[in-house]
């Protein structure tokens, strides 16, 4: 194709929002994912940048770049969760004014992008940076809806630990309210005003790649909380999330445990809180590493007997 041609295609397609979509061995999910986004993309209405952190096998990704509106590009090298989100936000469109990172264990609903774009248009939400629906469980097993909240937005206990709120409650969810600004919002489905993102950079990135895995949600909210900007739960919108990673304490990598440990800290060094509040969460990280270490070693010791 010339490259006129291109920039023909390019001005024609003007997506108000740009989704985008890191997997790692991601199969199991991506298909449904995929599935539940293409009346948006049908009606151009947002486009789709697939980053692929290294699958083991990247195979299952390749149909994907043959639907209209889906971008897929492959790291040599799994380069971590914020790393792959920052790549895709330099992939995105030049006319898209919303953002939304997608984990592909999580669905979106009928017209639940249209229906968040329309609440972030609104004059008396122009403070709002990021907002997120209700996630509501689903069994990709099963390939149905748990009727159980998986979260409400994160939030953070007295001594320091941050979690889901609401996980594991009954869902139409009962409580009385529409739109909560005081939790954090889940990684797996964060929709953001672009112009907000652009507002506060580091170093010119979205995300901390300093974060690995786990946590870079917790930062990117507080960061953008921190400047000024309001965050929003939507509780009379939802989505559907998979969890895929959740598993047994004893099945769940020692990686992946001292990936979440040393994003606890990171947030710690940042100083987001109140000094009370930061010596309290000190001390809570202390006690939360040794009772880490010993558990990697039994671990270790029981993976060689």
């Amino acid at each position: 194709m010339s490259e006129s041609k291109k920039n023909i295609l390019e001005t024609k397609f003007k997506p108000l929002v740009s989704v985008i979509i890191v997997t790692y061995n991601s199969e199991k999910f991506l298909d449904k994912c995929i599935k539940n986004l293409l009346n948006d993309l049908n009606k151009n209405f947002i486009e789709v940048i697939i980053v692929d952190n290294f699958s083991e096998d990247q195979g299952y990704i390749n149909d994907k770049k043959l639907i209209k509106g889906i971008s897929v590009y492959k790291l040599n090298s799994n380069m971590g969760f914020s790393y792959a989100n920052n790549f895709g936000y330099k992939k995105i469109s030049k006319f898209s004014k919303y953002v939304l990172f997608l984990n592909p264990d999580a669905f979106v609903t009928k017209n639940l992008l249209k229906n968040l774009y329309s609440f972030m248009q609104k004059k008396d939400n122009e403070k709002i940076a990021a907002c997120s629906p209700c996630l509501v469980s689903y069994s990709i097993d099963r390939d149905m809806p748990l009727a159980t909240i998986d979260s409400t937005g994160i939030s953070k206990s007295w001594y320091g630990k941050f979690f889901d709120k609401n996980q594991g409650k009954k869902f139409p969810f009962t409580e009385n309210w529409s739109v909560n600004k005081k939790n954090l919002i889940c990684g797996a489905f964060m929709f953001c005003r672009k112009s907000s993102l652009d507002e506060n950079l580091r170093n010119s990135k979205v995300w901390d790649e300093k974060f690995f895995m786990y946590k870079e949600d917790i930062d990117l909210s507080l960061h953008l909380k921190k400047n000024g900007m309001d965050l929003a739960i939507l509780n009379n919108y939802f989505a559907y999330h998979c969890r895929g990673w959740n598993k047994k304490r004893f099945d769940v990598s020692s990686f992946s445990i001292k990936n979440s440990l040393h994003g606890d800290w990171l947030i710690l060094s940042k100083n987001y809180y109140p000094i009370y509040n930061q010596i309290v969460h000190f001390f809570y990280l202390s006690i939360k590493s040794i009772f880490i270490y010993f558990e990697i070693l039994f671990k270790v010791k029981a993976s060689k007997n």
